[in-house]
């Protein structure tokens, strides 16, 4: 363990009096009902773990399941100045032998125990009660100075204009970010934090995990997501949700036409647009907004809404956060009109250092976004478009191009590509597939099958159009237009 790495977990296990020591900090909903850590419980699993990951440096997978476990892991890990390659049980990337998650030279992977990982011949595996048992750690302590004095979390991006990477925040920064989630949103220690996303994720992770616990609050989770159980966990107290466009969706669904929610106070959402009609019918039936939050995995928070306004104008996402400074770019180099927007450019006090291939960080200057703004005269921002090809799906990002390369795998796919459409306000992920000599009629069905082995569910392509080609341009990039014509998807769905 190294000072810095145990001054950053401490920074958000810090409450030390005696009444806050027993207060629950974490809730694990289960069909059983709600399993409960204490502060003292929670700090006492963190230091058991860290005394057992530092022969774990330089770096570990961390399969996480949301578990009260495997946030004690993670947080252990951290204090061991041990950096994390994050990923949400169950993702794809497990099942991808070339995968970026593989090649970031950790040699550990840690999942739960129920859950085994088709990993790649090399990494150890250990389980979370390996490094939750009692007593000393077996194996020898690493020489001084073979951690990282600031360990760093690594986290899978959304890969928009390529498969994604691992982009490394450091754990200050992602300190930094749930401070500032609890100071935007009044985060305290009355609060019951109900995180039904992912805490792989960085919006679960800093934004519900950092900051919940950086305010004394409750964090709830959820391994196994259930509407039921949301709706259970509202009636029981529940005041502040993460959630997601297809969550609050889902919730307006099992709510019906009352909703039952006594301590609810604060909703968010992120992962995409949320659809005006959602956020309304939630509002009527608890009483509540549900506030936008825009950022990304490099970037931390850039701009959310807040109780700072009574109403916010449809389809922005509030104003800057704190701290951001940003520059608005012409969306075409040399166009100073704006047109349909500017591109964004920011720098953020959590932004990431850079990638895990090689790959730099922002550097000095602001980091381009990729998505095309425009900001109000009241200084709300807009988004309007994203220079970015990953496909939007119930609010989880799905990556064209990784899609592509695993429908490839197909010995009878001669050649794919992969885009979004949109259908009735949702998008949809299409593959177009070239049959080989040896592809029949019978290859759509055969690529579905693949993906639902290989990819997430929400990966797995919604419909497989076969051509006869794909139409490319004079300098051979796929002509989307002639695309979608030749697959029969109408210009206006997309």
């Amino acid at each position: 363990m190294t000072d810095q790495a145990m001054r950053a977990v401490a920074a958000l296990l810090s409450r030390e009096d005696t009444r806050a020591a027993e207060r629950p900090v974490l809730g694990e909903l289960t069909a059983e009902g709600t399993a409960t850590t204490s502060g003292a419980e929670l700090r006492a699993e963190v230091m058991r773990v860290a005394r057992h990951a530092e022969r774990l440096r330089p770096a570990v997978i961390a399969v996480l399941d949301g578990s009260r476990s495997s946030i004690a892991v993670l947080l252990g890990l951290l204090a061991a100045a041990v950096d994390v390659v994050v990923v949400e049980a169950g993702n794809s990337h497990l099942r991808d032998e070339r995968s970026v998650i593989w090649s970031a030279g950790a040699r550990t992977l840690i999942r739960p125990e129920s859950s085994a990982v088709p990993a790649p011949t090399g990494p150890t595996e250990l389980t979370y009660d390996d490094l939750l048992a009692p007593g000393p750690a077996t194996s020898p302590t690493p020489p001084a100075g073979s951690g990282s004095a600031s360990p760093g979390l690594l986290l899978l991006t959304s890969g928009s204009t390529s498969e994604p990477r691992l982009a490394r925040q450091p754990m200050r920064a992602a300190v930094r970010g749930g401070e500032l989630y609890r100071s935007i949103h009044g985060y305290g220690p009355a609060d019951r934090i109900l995180l039904p996303v992912p805490v792989a994720h960085s919006f679960g992770l800093i934004g519900g995990l950092f900051a919940g616990l950086r305010a004394g609050a409750q964090v709830l989770t959820m391994p196994k997501f259930s509407a039921g159980r949301l709706v259970r966990a509202l009636a029981d107290g529940a005041s502040v949700v993460l959630g997601t466009p297809l969550l609050y969706s889902m919730l307006v669904r099992a709510w019906g036409t009352e909703a039952h929610a006594p301590g609810l106070r604060l909703l968010l959402s992120s992962g995409g647009p949320l659809p005006q009609e959602t956020a309304d019918a939630v509002r009527r039936l608890c009483g509540v907004p549900v506030y936008q939050v825009y950022g990304s995995t490099e970037t931390g928070l850039v701009a959310c809404q807040d109780g700072s306004r009574e109403t916010w104008q449809p389809r922005s996402v509030g104003v800057f956060a704190p701290g951001v400074q940003w520059e608005l770019l012409p969306d075409t180099p040399g166009d100073e009109s704006g047109g349909s927007g500017h591109r964004l450019a920011v720098r953020t006090s959590t932004m990431f250092t850079g990638y895990s291939d090689g790959g730099p960080g922002p550097g000095p200057g602001l980091y381009e976004t990729g998505d095309l703004v425009r900001i109000s005269d009241t200084s709300e921002v807009f988004l309007l478009g994203r220079k970015q090809t990953f496909i939007n799906v119930g609010g989880k990002k799905v990556n064209p191009q990784r899609v592509a390369r695993l429908v490839g795998d197909h010995p009878d796919v001669a050649d794919v590509h992969v885009f979004g459409v949109e259908e009735r306000g949702e998008q949809t992920v299409h593959a177009a597939v070239v049959a080989g000599p040896r592809g029949g009629a019978g290859l759509a069905g055969e690529v579905i099958a693949l993906c639902r082995e290989r990819l997430a569910a929400h990966e797995v392509p919604h419909h497989v159009h076969l051509l006869r080609a794909l139409p490319r341009s004079a300098l051979g990039k796929v002509d989307i237009s002639a695309l979608r014509a030749a697959a029969g998807v109408k210009e206006d769905e997309a």
